[in-house]
């Protein structure tokens, strides 16, 4: 038992290097890219809303961020 917890820490490290490894040959294949999160808003309509603004409360709405 004693043995088995003196490679303990290595063999931790072996399975986090492995773990890492794997992940970086699938972003070098392009596989998977950590950076691309899909977004639910996308081609969503924005909402109507009326807000205060937070430095000197007038109303905002939806027209005045659109254009």
């Amino acid at each position: 038992m004693q043995r088995f917890k003196l490679f303990l820490p290595l063999v931790i490290f072996a399975l986090l290097a492995a773990v890492f490894f794997g992940v970086e040959r699938r972003v070098q294949s392009g596989d998977y890219a950590p950076t691309d999160l899909p977004s639910a808003l996308v081609d969503k309509p924005l909402p109507n809303f009326s807000e205060p603004a937070l430095d000197d409360g007038r109303l905002i709405n939806k027209a005045q961020i659109v254009g």
